[in-house]
């Protein structure tokens, strides 16, 4: 369960709206940001889940600007 509260919780729903902008974008389609699930493995690094897409993606924040970045693998 997600404990974050206050701003580090409004960096991390930006960074996950952003990641999912960014797969929208990768892919040229039409997504329901639900159909997008953003995992993280054990090193803490998000993954990205959807369909049989394999991506490489990066989230960063800086005070008030929040940025994602996707690459389609596959």
């Amino acid at each position: 369960m997600n404990k974050k509260v206050g701003r580090q919780k409004l960096e991390f729903l930006s960074g996950r709206f952003a990641a999912k902008e960014a797969i929208k974008k990768c892919l040229d389609i039409n997504i329901d940001f639900n159909e997008i699930e953003i995992l993280y493995d054990l090193n803490s690094k998000p993954t990205i889940s959807y369909k049989n897409y394999k991506f490489s993606i990066s989230i960063s924040h800086e005070r008030n600007y929040t940025v994602a970045i996707a690459i389609l693998l596959k």
